[in-house]
Formats: C-alpha cells, structure tokens, sequence
C-alpha cells in the first residue's frame, strides 16, 4: 500500500462518512415534519419553509450586490 492509495482510501472514507451523516439528517427531518404534521398540505408548506431556510443558511442561494450590465 503506497502513500496515494492511504490518501485515497482516506478521502474515500471521510466522504463515505459524511454521506450517511446527511442521510441521517435528512431521514430525521422527514420523519419530524411527518410527526408534526398529520395534514398533506401542512406537511408540504413546513417542509417548503425549512428547506428555503436551508439553503439560505447554506449559502445555496447567494445575493449579488450590484448587477452590472456590459
């Protein structure tokens, strides 16, 4: 085993460990708004409002300052 396959294998694993760590966040936070809410509609909003949150806080969606045309 030379030194590029431990840095691969490294890699791999703490890519492998952050995957299921998102796995688990999401399948909890399915199950949370499904407890919460009983109602499809109500469901649907809340889950609507948590993952526009999300991606606020995450930086999905980035505001620019000032848009300039050329």
């Amino acid at each position: 085993m030379n030194a590029l396959t431990a840095l691969v294998a490294h890699r791999f694993f703490k890519q492998y460990l952050i995957m299921l760590a998102i796995n688990q966040v999401a399948a909890s936070l399915f199950r949370l708004i499904g407890g919460a809410a009983r109602n499809m509609i109500v469901a649907n909003v809340i889950s609507m409002l948590i993952m526009m949150t999300l991606m606020v806080v995450n930086g999905f969606i980035l505001i620019r300052g000032k848009i300039t045309s050329y």
